[in-house]
């Protein structure tokens, strides 16, 4: 928005008499003890620098509320001046009287600042934001990418007007690129990813850095993401930012929101202040009511389908194959835990599997060989690929015949932050094999390969990875000197090391189980130093403190295999009690939840939680102001007409389950078991709130619930049905001390008989046979799931490649179970099974919204 002359007028106006303006030294003084006043008595947020155009969008709908601090509404209203495409954005997003440039009064400071000080804050501030976006943001020369092949048609998006391109297009800095109803195509970036782009779709690629970011402003894209030495490939939607380095994955910016689905690798995905890690076969959805879809719905659009699809099922059969492949002997005992520092701050052992690597590539390479779709996304054009990952499989093998039974890795935090691997050397020519092997192309030196005596030679401005080479031991480490040296000083010395601190026990703890795969942090010391930081930078703390994640200690994570039978096991350690978000898992005791599910559960998640009112407790003495959280409250419970923990909450006990059990055809039968303390009182303050709610709901002329009871054979069924026609309605009862809720009447009643006629789950021999082999006779949180059973009947409602999927995941569907207890100042988790494996992600991938409707009545 330009604004009126009259407006360019008084503001000109006002800044010439903010240059005229001198303040008298009464004034100065007045103003300085103001402001010390409020450094000490309020809480200071922490100041954000607005680095360009995506940063104040980001801001627009705080800016339009007028919830940003003075500086940052004076620093959104220059650029906005300066910038005409975010000023359309914000044209279109708020009204002209929003964007008027008027003076802001901050909304966090009760007197005025000084005139001179607003415009010497705005010449900082410019001088500041100028400095960073050209020293650390610079905009790399060069095209961001090329229409490699277009069917239908396409245009380039200007300010003059709409533009038809085609094939060989070059996209530059912030192209905007929009495809056509029933087109087609395929741009290829700089960085040699390719975007498989769908018709109606528009977007722009851009590059900050080593960084290059697609804005996909509607529409759906298919990317094959590049491998990157650095930097990354971002997506941005209107609600959603998606994180990756190489990988082939989904992005569909629709009306009701943003669904990433994930056919290869991992991405991250930033979406409404939450932050998910998907994988293979993964997917999310911003909007709340998009439903999960599969992969032949997702990418049946692509002219690569069949592949996408391949990809899914190969990945799977490879998984399988992987699963046999020979690990070491799990190792009872470390020669180099007690040489390590003693302030180490991160752990990790792994056996010498040099064998077992070598057998995991050729069961690699052979079903490259019988795939063409994996073989293509493994090579990305590279002929070769395959051929360069045997030499360097070859060179590991062959140096692991040097190295003893366990490889360590240390890292240590503070100035002397850095990584170092170590090993025992079994046999002599290590130097001379890592010399004679790691060569780059012209014959230079891979690794810089030393002796102790040489260790204080290296050059300071060295950036390649360091051999030292010892006695009896190898030390490797790459532009950390500082950690080598560490290591080699520790290994040199008769002070006491890791084995000797609280760490170092909990890691002793680890190898009397039998260590396979050990990961180990630190987590108390790393907290410690990030508080350090953020304090430095003027940082508040106290969110951390009052979530009771501070109290974190020890993590540990350990991998292991006997005979076949893999054991993962989990360690979590407190600082004392756990209090906050740790403390709500409650210790181990008989779950009564468990009997409402059948043994012919396909999932089932059941815990036991503390008291929730103490849930709700925490939850409230999280916000940063205490006197305000209440406030808030107050003001609801005013609405609500009850009071959330005495009337809510005090009546539900900890016992929880959550299952999906039965036919997941047309609609998929869960049921979610909760303990009741006071059935009656309960159900008269939901009463209460529905009440309350419709009240709500007239007012702003939006539809409310309906709350229905039915007697059937002297049982008492509840009906809470929203109006709205879309809207499915929600089932419940109350039997045994327990709410009993379900989709349907059928399942409630089906969930009353399992318990009756003691069919369940926790009687079962098959399901008490996968519990782990321990001291524990009841758990804090058990998550099971059995497949298969659901599986096979989906293969009905599919075809072709999807049904191929399902029955390939059917066949080797086993069921497993993870078992979690808590401590007073320990939780930890065990699973004796693959849980990790591809069974849930595929499955997540083909249970689709689009069939289930197709068999809906």
């Amino acid at each position: 928005m330009n604004g009126t002359n009259k407006d360019r007028q008084d503001l000109d106006a006002a800044i010439n008499a903010m240059r005229n303006d001198q303040p008298t030294d009464e004034q100065v003084n007045s103003a300085t003890g103001r402001l010390w006043q409020k450094m000490q008595s309020a809480e200071v947020e922490a100041p954000e620098i607005i680095h360009g155009c995506e940063d104040v969008v980001r801001l627009l709908p705080a800016y339009a509320n007028r919830a940003l601090s003075g500086q940052r509404m004076l620093l959104v209203e220059a650029h906005l001046r300066d910038c005409v495409s975010c000023r359309r954005k914000a044209e279109g997003r708020e009204s002209a009287q929003v964007l008027k440039w008027a003076p802001v009064e901050s909304a966090k400071t009760s007197a005025a600042w000084p005139r001179w000080a607003l415009a010497a804050a705005v010449v900082i501030f410019a001088v500041l934001g100028f400095y960073v976006n050209n020293a650390y943001f610079a905009v790399p020369a060069g095209a961001r990418g090329t229409l490699q092949s277009l069917e239908g048609t396409a245009f380039l998006v200007t300010p003059n007007g709409d533009r038809v391109v085609t094939a060989g297009q070059v996209l530059n800095e912030g192209d905007v690129l929009r495809t056509a109803s029933d087109s087609h195509a395929y741009v290829r970036l700089s960085d040699g990813s390719l975007v498989e782009v769908r018709e109606r779709s528009e977007l722009a690629v851009k590059a900050r850095g080593r960084d290059t970011t697609i804005a996909l402003d509607r529409g759906a894209v298919i990317i094959q993401a590049a491998k990157r030495d650095s930097g990354h490939l971002y997506v941005k939607t209107p609600d959603s930012r998606v994180a990756v380095t190489g990988t082939v994955f989904s992005v569909n910016a629709g009306v009701k929101g943003t669904r990433v689905f994930v056919v290869e690798g991992a991405v991250e995905v930033q979406h409404g202040g939450s932050d998910d890690l998907l994988h293979a076969g993964d997917q999310v959805a911003t909007g709340e009511n998009m439903a999960n879809v599969s992969a032949a719905s997702e990418l049946a659009w692509s002219k690569d389908l069949s592949k996408h699809l391949e990809l899914l099922a190969q990945f799977k059969q490879l998984e399988k194959k992987l699963e046999q492949v020979t690990l070491p002997a799990p190792r009872y005992e470390s020669r180099l835990l007690g040489r390590m520092p003693a302030d180490a701050v991160i752990y990790a052992s792994l056996p010498n599997a040099g064998q077992a690597l070598e057998d995991a590539n050729r069961i690699f390479q052979d079903q490259i060989e019988q795939s063409a779709a994996l073989r293509e996304w493994f090579t990305h054009g590279d002929a070769h690929a395959a051929a360069k990952m045997n030499e360097t499989i070859a060179k590991i093998r062959a140096l692991s015949d040097y190295l003893g039974n366990e490889v360590v890795v240390v890292g240590f935090g503070g100035p002397e932050s850095g990584m170092a691997i170590v090993a025992e050397v079994e046999r002599p020519g290590l130097r001379e094999f890592l010399q004679s092997q790691f060569k780059s192309s012209d014959g230079q030196p891979d690794m810089l390969v030393i002796d102790e005596a040489q260790l204080g030679t290296v050059p300071a401005g060295y950036r390649g990875l360091i051999a030292l080479i010892r006695q009896n031991e190898v030390v490797f480490s790459g532009n950390h000197g500082n950690a080598l040296a560490k290591v080699n000083a520790q290994l040199n010395s008769s002070a006491a090391g890791l084995d000797k601190t609280a760490f170092g026990q909990r890691l002793l703890e680890a190898y009397n189980r039998g260590a396979g795969f050990v990961f180990a942090a630190d987590l108390k010391t790393l907290i410690a130093e990030k508080k350090a930081r953020h304090v430095k930078q003027g940082r508040p703390q106290v969110a951390m403190a009052r979530t009771g994640l501070e109290n974190m200690r020890y993590l540990v994570l350990e991998h292991r295999e006997l005979n076949q039978v893999p054991e993962n096991r989990m360690v979590l350690d407190f600082a004392g009690q756990r209090y906050g978000v740790p403390s709500w898992l409650a210790a181990p005791a008989p779950m009564g939840s468990l009997e409402f599910v059948s043994r012919n559960a396909s999932v089932a998640i059941a815990l036991l939680a503390k008291d929730p009112q103490a849930i709700m407790t925490d939850i409230f003495s999280m916000g940063g102001n205490p006197a305000k959280q209440q406030a808030h409250l107050a003001e609801a419970e005013s609405k609500l007409r009850l009071r959330i923990r005495e009337d809510l909450a005090a009546h539900f006990g900890g016992d929880i389950v959550f299952a999906l059990d039965g036919p997941v055809l047309p609609m998929p039968s869960w049921k979610l078991v909760i303990e009741v303390h006071d059935a009656a009182r309960l159900q008269a303050s939901l009463e209460t709130l529905v009440g309350s709610f419709n009240q709500e709901a007239q007012q702003h002329g939006k539809p409310g619930l309906d709350l229905k009871a039915e007697d059937v054979n002297g049982q008492r069924y509840y009906t809470l049905q929203p109006r709205s026609t879309k809207a499915k309605p929600f089932y419940y009862t109350y039997s045994a001390g327990y709410m009993i809720a379900g989709p349907d009447r059928a399942t409630v009643m089906n969930t009353l008989r399992v318990r009756a006629t003691g069919d369940s789950l926790a009687r079962s021999g098959e399901f008490k046979a996968l519990l782990p082999k321990d001291e524990n006779a009841n758990y804090s949180v058990i998550a099971y799931q059995n497949l298969a059973p659901i599986l096979q009947p989906l293969t009905s409602v599919v075809n072709g490649q999807q049904a191929k999927v399902l029955q390939e995941l059917a066949a080797d569907s086993r069921p497993s179970v993870i078992c979690g207890w808590g401590r007073e100042n320990q939780i930890e988790a065990i699973t004796n099974s693959r849980f990790i494996g591809f069974d849930w992600l595929a499955l997540t991938s083909l249970f689709s919204k689009g069939t289930t409707n197709r068999q809906t009545p």
